[in-house]
């Protein structure tokens, strides 16, 4: 079961930057965002040239963490950044190889 911690408690304490994806029409677009604020975590997004800073409150529930591996997987985004997710709460199945995003999150990318 995931874990969903109370927005009030927590404080904005983590930035996590990545790569704007690329939208295929307004709608796709919208998508994108709204499921992103929806995120139990989720404070704000700010677009910085190509990119995005995604400004979350910490602790980050596995709500959160989940939600944007997901929304990274959806969209073709590297997950590399969202690493700093990764807790001692969280490790049991954030790092675990038999999870279906380990290898895109942990692997090294060769560009």
């Amino acid at each position: 079961m995931l874990a969903v911690a109370d927005r009030s408690t927590r404080s904005l304490a983590m930035l996590v930057v990545i790569d704007g994806p690329v939208f295929h029409g307004d709608s796709d677009e919208s998508h994108f965002f709204e499921w992103l604020a929806e995120l139990p975590s989720f404070e704000k997004v700010v677009g910085v040239g190509t990119q995005l800073e995604v400004s979350l409150r910490e602790p980050v529930d596995d709500a959160t963490a989940l939600g944007l591996l997901a929304l990274c997987d959806r969209w073709r985004i590297d997950m590399s950044p969202l690493r700093a997710i990764r807790s001692k709460g969280n490790e049991a199945w954030f790092a675990s190889p038999q999870r279906w995003f380990y290898t895109q999150l942990w692997s090294k990318r060769h560009d």
